[in-house]
């Protein structure tokens, strides 16, 4: 992703695997009150759709994981933000526990210039073929981790919190 100078810095606050632990996503999200949007990973569909019932007045993208059985929401997306296009998944249709090619593959196929992942439950930044691929961990593990996307400004930045 080249720099996105002259772009409006842009927060985007990235979580999976909640697992039930609710307050640990409310947590993460108070403690970014200036995230210009929320990307929801999967298992956890149900607490990320009482998040969305919120409103919390700005955008939620979520899709669903392999825990989330029943659940109607999409398994991936495709978002223009900041200027980047961002591919989104929970990450098990695409093997990423075995590698991470596929997804890589995908995403670029999709002209993605940023993958965002779950499912490994281990947090992750990786560039291939020039996509970003980032996992931001899981808010349900004991690390309690979660993903901070920063556009514009220059490079893009990612990094990860814990709760």
């Amino acid at each position: 992703l080249p720099p996105l100078y002259g772009v409006k810095r842009m927060k985007l606050l990235v979580l999976s695997d909640i697992h039930g632990r609710w307050a640990a996503m409310m947590r993460a999200v108070q403690d970014h009150p200036d995230a210009a949007a929320v990307f929801f990973l999967g298992d956890g569909i149900r607490d990320a759709e009482e998040l969305q019932d919120r409103r919390l007045g700005i955008p939620l993208y979520l899709v669903r994981g392999n825990c989330d059985l029943g659940s109607y929401a999409p398994t991936e997306g495709l978002v223009p933000l900041g200027g980047a296009l961002i591919f989104y998944t929970h990450g098990h249709l695409y093997n990423v526990k075995s590698g991470l090619g596929p997804l890589a593959r995908q995403a670029k196929g999709a002209g993605a210039d940023i993958a965002l992942f779950g499912h490994t439950h281990r947090p992750l930044h990786e560039e291939w073929d020039g996509v970003h691929l980032f996992n931001p961990g899981a808010l349900g593990s004991a690390a309690g981790s979660y993903g901070v996307v920063i556009l514009g400004e220059g490079p893009a930045r990612f990094q990860w919190d814990y709760v």
